[in-house]
């Protein structure tokens, strides 16, 4: 791997934390680092704007059934852009890789190219999970706009699954082919020496 490269990590949440998508963004963050000469990490975003759209999901839920999907509306995904925008600065750098990050880049203004990557896309999470369930048609059309927008921003993309590779290829309109690259374990390897078992032929197995 070429360690001159300069590269951008892009989330909203901080990528140096281990709870972080269940530890995915950490291990992501930890291989680039390992690899790659300088990694900056542009995250977290502050969690003011979306605290204050999830107020206005769980009212809709409670009065009338149904959802907003506020961590991918249109407003979270302007304020996102403009912060990761800000962040960029005159900043010179080879890649921005944006993990799960549709709502981070979709409004974003620049001209180094974007590696989105994800695993899986909102049409396929509509009404399969239920936070993604009984959402308004507003929010799914919403939510479906930003996720194409951020599809068309990328130069490269990449999803852990053929499963997910050919449904944004079937589905959204891209610049070009999904590459389907598996994510792997996000655990630390611990070095431990292993011993193997004696086992006695006439005694029963417990």
């Amino acid at each position: 791997m070429n360690k001159k490269l300069k590269i951008a990590f892009v989330t909203s949440s901080n990528p140096k934390d281990k709870k972080s998508w269940s530890g995915i963004y950490y291990k992501m963050f930890e291989s680039l680092d390992n690899n790659i000469e300088k990694v900056d990490c542009l995250g977290p975003i502050p969690l003011f704007f979306i605290k204050f759209l999830s107020i206005f999901n769980k009212i809709t839920r409670f009065f009338f059934n149904k959802g907003y999907n506020h961590k991918n509306s249109i407003l979270l995904s302007f304020i996102h852009s403009k912060y990761i925008q800000h962040k960029l600065g005159n900043k010179k750098y080879d890649y921005i890789f944006a993990p799960a990050a549709s709502t981070e880049v979709a409004y974003l203004n620049t001209n180094i190219p974007i590696i989105y990557c994800s695993d899986s896309s909102f049409g396929q999470l509509n009404e399969y999970y239920e936070t993604y369930s009984s959402l308004f048609k507003f929010s799914v059309k919403e939510s479906n706009y930003i996720e194409q927008k951020a599809i068309l921003k990328a130069s490269y993309l990449t999803y852990p699954s053929e499963w997910a590779s050919n449904y944004v290829e079937k589905n959204y309109k891209t610049n070009c082919v999904p590459i389907t690259i598996p994510f792997g374990a996000n655990i630390e390897v611990e070095s431990k020496q292993i011993i193997a078992k004696k086992i006695n032929k006439s005694e029963p197995i417990i």
